[in-house]
């Protein structure tokens, strides 16, 4: 009879270790998935590839430019200012204070923080700013009609916001 307790002893601590075990390797995977959900999402922001938006851009303007009555084939090359801006919250101080010599100006910038599950802390991110258009050339059959020419100019005007001066239009050479 003892052992038969001894045994039945050992198969309740040998079940216990066993549902122990797996809760903590089901622990163990469920954590593995939430992060990996977290780093997807800071790893699209991170590697944010500024040829593929600007690939991106001149393929769709390409495209809208040669639906347009007149401007036939197309082809255009889209220039960036920068790549993409990240703004942060943040609390500026700025201390001014004058001898009789000279001013002394001083500016600190703060940036608000929260606590990760890195416990690290990370800055608060308060918006994204895609790359500004710097300039736009265009070449397509149509160039040598001037009224095509501007209504080309007048649609990339409206679509990114920039001067006239900055797109030139051009007739495609064959």
């Amino acid at each position: 009879m003892d052992s038969k307790k001894l045994s039945q002893r050992l198969n309740k601590k040998q079940k216990i270790i066993l549902i122990a075990g797996i809760a903590a390797i089901a622990m163990i995977m469920m954590s593995g998935i939430f992060t990996t959900k977290k780093e997807a999402v800071q790893n699209f922001t991170q590697q944010f590839d500024i040829e593929e938006y600007r690939a991106n851009l001149e393929s769709r303007l390409a495209d809208i430019i040669s639906h347009i009555d007149g401007a036939g084939n197309t082809g255009v090359m889209i220039t960036l200012d920068s790549g993409k801006e990240y703004v942060y919250a943040q609390n500026m101080s700025v201390d001014e204070s004058s001898d009789s010599d000279s001013a002394k100006h001083s500016q600190e910038n703060k940036y608000y923080t929260v606590k990760s599950q890195s416990n690290g802390e990370e800055p608060i991110l308060i918006r994204e700013a895609e790359p500004k258009v710097r300039g736009v050339i265009i070449v397509c059959e149509g160039a040598d009609n001037s009224a095509v020419r501007e209504t080309i100019k007048n649609a990339v005007v409206s679509i990114f916001n920039i001067a006239e001066n900055k797109i030139s239009v051009n007739k495609i050479s064959k």
